[in-house]
C-alpha cells in the first residue's frame, strides 16, 4: 500500500510539472512557430495572398501573382503561315515543267502486305537517257538484274543464273518491257505525265483509269523543297498515294490500299541526280 501511494504521488508531481505555466507557454510557442512556417510556405507558392491593404502597408505587392509553377512558362510562339509556291489551280501545269534529270540513281524498298505477312525487296535503279539498269535484292542477296541498252533488255535471274532478252517498250514495240515494270514503282516522269493528263481532263489508261484524285502541295520551309501528294482512286478499286519532291524530282513514298487495307508501300533511300559517283559504263556493258 505504501508503494502504490508513492507512485501516485510521483505521477501527480510529473503532471503538475507538465501543466505548469512554463510548459503551457512552450507548447503554445511551438504551435505558433509551426503555423507561421506553414503560412510562409503557402505564401511563397502563391497559394494565399494577404489583403491588399495589408500588403500596401508593408510596401508589398498589391496585385495577385501567378503561382510559381506557371510563372516561368514562355508564351506559345505565333503560328507561321506557309506561302504556296504554286497556285492551287496551277499544280498540274507546274508539274509538267518539273525538271527531271536525264541521268539519276535511286535506292528504295518496296514492301508487299498480305494479311500479317510482309515481303520487302530492295531496289537499286540507274537511268541514263533511254537506257536503264535495275537490280533487286532481299536480305543482301541479289535476286535479279535488268539492263536496258539501245532498245534491248537483258534480264538475269541471279538466283538461277538464267538470262533472257526482249525488246524495250517503244512506239515500235508497244508490248516491250517498260522501266516501271522492273522498278516495282512508277517512275517520276510517268507520275507527272498521269497528273498532267487528269488535270487536263484527259483519259488515263493506268489502272483501268482514274475515277477520283486530289493533288496537294506542302510549301517549302527555309531551305526545304516543295512536296506534292497525289492521291488517286483507280477503276480497278485500288487507292494510291504518291509523295514526291518538286525541286529534286525524287519519289519519296508510295502507298497502295485495297479498301482500308495497306497492300503496298514504297520508301525512298539514297538518291542522286547525276552519276558522278557511279561507274555507269560498267553497269551497261
Amino acid at each position: 500500500m505504501k508503494k502504490n501511494k508513492t507512485n501516485r504521488e510521483a505521477k501527480a508531481k510529473n503532471n503538475t510539472a507538465f501543466y505548469s505555466p512554463r510548459g503551457i507557454m512552450l507548447l503554445v510557442a511551438a504551435l505558433l512557430l509551426l503555423a507561421a512556417l506553414a503560412l510562409f510556405g503557402m505564401y511563397s507558392l502563391g497559394v494565399i495572398r494577404p489583403p491588399a491593404s495589408l500588403s500596401a502597408l508593408f510596401g508589398g505587392e498589391t496585385e495577385t501573382r501567378a503561382p510559381a509553377p506557371t510563372a516561368e512558362i514562355s508564351p506559345a510562339p505565333a503560328e507561321t503561315a506557309l506561302a504556296e509556291a504554286v497556285a492551287r489551280g496551277e499544280y498540274a501545269a507546274a508539274l509538267a515543267g518539273m525538271k527531271i534529270p536525264d541521268a539519276y540513281y535511286r535506292a528504295y524498298t518496296v514492301s508487299i502486305y498480305s494479311g500479317k505477312t510482309v515481303l520487302s525487296t530492295d531496289y537499286y535503279a540507274v537511268v541514263r537517257g533511254g537506257d536503264w539498269w535495275v537490280q533487286t535484292a532481299q536480305s543482301g542477296v541479289t535476286l535479279s538484274t535488268a539492263v536496258c541498252k539501245d532498245g534491248r533488255v537483258k534480264i538475269t535471274d541471279n538466283t538461277e543464273n538464267l538470262t533472257v532478252e526482249a525488246d524495250a517498250y517503244s512506239a515500235e514495240a508497244p508490248s516491250g518491257i517498260r522501266l516501271e515494270e522492273r522498278m516495282g514503282v512508277l517512275p517520276i516522269d510517268r507520275i507527272a505525265e498521269i497528273i498532267g493528263a487528269v488535270g487536263a481532263g484527259e483519259a488515263v489508261s493506268y489502272g483501268g483509269g482514274i475515277t477520283t484524285y486530289s493533288l496537294a502541295l506542302t510549301p517549302a520551309r527555309g531551305a526545304g523543297e516543295n512536296l506534292f501528294t497525289f492521291d488517286c482512286t483507280l477503276a480497278n478499286g485500288l487507292r494510291e498515294v504518291y509523295n514526291f519532291s518538286f525541286e529534286s524530282a525524287v519519289l519519296l513514298s508510295v502507298e497502295k490500299y485495297r479498301g482500308d487495307a495497306l497492300i503496298y508501300k514504297m520508301e525512298a533511300g539514297a538518291s542522286a541526280n547525276d552519276l558522278a559517283d557511279i561507274d555507269a559504263d560498267k553497269l551497261f556493258e
